[in-house]
This record gives structure tokens, C-alpha cells and sequence, in this order.
């Protein structure tokens, strides 16, 4: 369920918008780290503001005051509780 309204967040603010990512780094599983854009809009901050993305400390120092805002303001997954992604693949 939270992946879905993670989802609808992402399609709000994309709103048919053309995106553009600039790439970073690789993770240790190979995936792209990226920041995207809406013209200046950074996407990535907006979902992480908003409670459906997390500030991935490992990579970024970036996103940390979004995420902080998001927890007081109890935004999308912290309005209950949850696993971090990093904490549930060492589960796995």
C-alpha cells in the first residue's frame, strides 16, 4: 500500500512534466543515484518532504531537513510505523 500512494505522489508532481536526472553515483546493488528535476523543482526533495521517500544518508547529506520535516509533520510513512529499505534487505 505505501508503495502505491508513494507512486501517486510521484505521478502528482510529475504532472506529464518532462523530467531530467542527473546521475551520481551507483549503490552497492548497481542501481543509479540520481537527482531529478522538473525544471528546478528537485523531485527527490519534494517526495522525501512529503513522507513517501527517505533521505538515504549513505549516499547524501542532502535530504536530511526534508526528511526531519516530514517526521514532525507525521507525511506519508510517518504517519505509522515502518522499515527502513536498508534495514528490511539485512532482514532478507
Amino acid at each position: 500500500m505505501c508503495g502505491q500512494k508513494a507512486i501517486q505522489k510521484l505521478i502528482s508532481i510529475i504532472n506529464n512534466n518532462e523530467v531530467n536526472c542527473i546521475v551520481k553515483d551507483k549503490d552497492r546493488y548497481k542501481r543509479l543515484i540520481a537527482v531529478c528535476f522538473i525544471g528546478k523543482k528537485d523531485i527527490n526533495g519534494e517526495m522525501v518532504k512529503s513522507g513517501w521517500a527517505l533521505a538515504y544518508r549513505e549516499y547524501s547529506q542532502d535530504y536530511i531537513s526534508h526528511e526531519l520535516y516530514a517526521k514532525k509533520e507525521k507525511n506519508g510513512l510517518w504517519e505509522g510505523s515502518f522499515i527502513p529499505p536498508w534495514q528490511w534487505r539485512k532482514l532478507s
